[in-house]
């Protein structure tokens, strides 16, 4: 599929009711379920929908960091369309509903510093601004003995 015959994919704030399936999509994805767990009570959970179909087609956490900063501490989507193309347009989509919120920076942890996981947050203009130890790897399936790497970005919104 092209981009110019993609879906038209929007963004909101995840309705009470959705949020479990919305999680569930977060581990599917492979994201720990027990992270997960730890982040919801203190996270935003917002939906990527897509306006002709009723099941959401991806989810994000946010939680604020203060001093209008955000930290994104997953995405997942259900897409197979052009994967990187749809985390682009999510990785966007959060950026536009943060800043619309007030928030001017966001930042994202990433314990799997592959190409395919820093490729679409590195497009919309995030920057690398540190390194670190992973000791507890929010996916354990990418870091099966639960350390490694840690490498920061963030961007300006």
């Amino acid at each position: 599929m092209s981009s110019d015959d993609s879906p038209s994919l929007l963004i909101r704030e995840a309705d009470p009711d959705d949020r479990d399936a919305l999680v569930e999509l977060l581990a599917t994805a492979g994201w720990s379920p027990s992270r997960l767990a730890e982040w919801v009570p203190t996270a935003t959970v917002l939906e990527l929908y897509d306006p002709a179909f009723v099941v959401p087609r991806g989810a994000a956490l946010v939680r604020s960091a203060g001093e209008a900063t955000f930290e994104l501490l997953a995405l997942a989507t259900d897409l197979e369309v052009d994967s990187s193309l749809v985390a682009e347009r999510l990785v966007r989509a959060i950026g536009d509903i943060l800043r619309r919120n007030g928030g001017v920076r966001v930042f994202v942890p990433v314990s799997d510093a592959s190409l395919e996981r820093l490729a679409p947050l590195l497009a919309v203009g995030f920057r690398f601004s540190s390194t670190g130890h992973d000791a507890s790897a929010a996916n354990i399936e990418l870091q099966p003995d639960g350390k490694g790497e840690l490498v920061w970005l963030d961007q300006e919104l």
